[in-house]
């Protein structure tokens, strides 16, 4: 008798306690685990879709967009490079990248991006490639060089650890993805090297976002079937559907800024330039001894997971032109030391370990720091050189 009471009233329990969790760790109450400063999830992104947090403006957008030209099917189509702004779909996307909230997102993408289209532009009339790709993390990272999406692939070309090789290394101080520099020559190599396989750019840029495996197999089960063909099909996945129209559209619009109501966009051209420093260099000492802004050499070096350059070789630095000459002239300094150090004076149960997690440092940072130190013969009162990577 009292097991048959007592379930209905454990279950309901049950269900208030589960609703008091929900509650608390939507609201906040509970603290979350956060990614590295450094890094930005995807999702903190308003990623192709209309932003709700500004009705004001996404109405001011709607009505200022309706006064500009959209392309129709009677109208004479753009010079591109690479083939389908005439298809529904690509042109669906320039009549919704134009209007109320989209249009928003999109202009914060494109003025976010101005820092790197000029870079990312010439490296593309080097190689001689379709002007249109310029437009990729545009529709891959909305021009954010150090988001991270769920999946794991990060960085403003969005890299997968799996597909980084041979373009792109990764270590305990270093994620190249994050490189802006680095980054786009490895994209865009590997876009050369789906084209030539392709023969085709939108079979290529299908390939780039959903693997070149993938499209291998699905030109051996269509043979003779281009992009649009499979995208008919409904062979490719839905996302590399719309992934050529998207950066069509996105091409389109940024090409004809005054035409369809992006008259304010005016990307600036940064000049970027690389400096080698030839010893270890914590970025925060190079900039206040150069006199530049410590932030922004950080976000240029954002591939550092330390605002430390890695120990026992030289590295290249990237920093607008203007502040190459000061940044050169401060790792010119030799007297100076470079990088900040602790004074860890060991204690108690204190070991290599607890050191290195209780600083925020890889273990082998320690050792380089300490040349002959060993674990095992700590004792109480040794001092220990910690350097400073945080």
């Amino acid at each position: 008798m009292n097991t048959f009471v007592f379930r209905p009233y454990f279950r309901v329990g049950i269900a208030l306690f589960a609703a008091t969790l929900f509650f608390c760790s939507a609201s906040g109450l509970f603290p979350q685990n956060e990614p590295p400063e450094h890094i930005l999830l995807i999702e903190h992104i308003f990623f192709d879709r209309p932003l709700r947090h500004n009705k004001e403006a996404q109405v001011a957008a709607a009505q200022e967009s309706a006064r500009f030209w959209l392309p129709n099917e009677k109208e004479a189509l753009p010079s591109m490079s690479i083939e389908g702004f005439e298809k529904p779909l690509s042109r669906s996307f320039v009549s919704r990248y134009t209007q109320g909230g989209n249009k928003i997102w999109l202009l914060e993408v494109l003025e976010r991006g101005g820092p790197y289209m000029a870079f990312i532009q010439d490296r593309i009339r080097e190689k001689n490639l379709p002007e249109e790709l310029l437009y990729i993390p545009a529709i891959e990272s909305a021009f954010v060089p150090t988001v991270v999406s769920r999946s794991g692939a990060a960085g403003l070309w969005q890299f997968m650890r799996n597909s980084m090789e041979p373009w792109l290394t990764s270590s305990d101080w270093i994620d190249e993805r994050l490189d802006f520099w680095a980054s786009t020559d490895a994209a865009l190599s590997k876009l050369q090297l789906n084209y030539t396989e392709t023969k085709d750019w939108p079979l290529a840029l299908a390939a780039y976002n959903s693997g070149l495996g993938a499209i291998r197999t699905l030109l051996k089960k269509h043979p003779g079937k281009d992009y649009w063909d499979l995208s008919t099909l409904n062979a490719l996945k839905t996302e590399s559907v719309s992934y050529v129209p998207k950066l069509l559209a996105v091409y389109y619009i940024a090409s004809n800024p005054r035409r369809t109501g992006f008259e304010n966009f005016w990307p600036e051209r940064v000049e970027w330039e690389q400096v080698s420093v030839g010893r270890q260099a914590d970025l925060r000492v190079l900039a206040e001894i150069a006199g530049i802004n410590a932030g922004e050499l950080q976000r240029a070096n954002a591939e550092l997971r330390f605002p430390v350059t890695p120990p026992g070789t030289a590295y290249k630095l990237k920093v607008r032109a203007e502040m190459k000459e000061p940044l050169a002239s401060a790792i010119a300094q030799t007297e100076i030391p470079l990088v900040r150090s602790y004074t860890h004076v060991v204690s108690r149960g204190d070991t290599i370990y607890g050191l290195a997690r209780t600083y925020g440092i890889p273990e082998a940072r320690i050792f380089e720091a300490n040349p002959g130190i060993q674990e095992r013969v700590l004792q109480i009162g040794d001092q220990v050189l910690i350097p400073a990577v945080q």
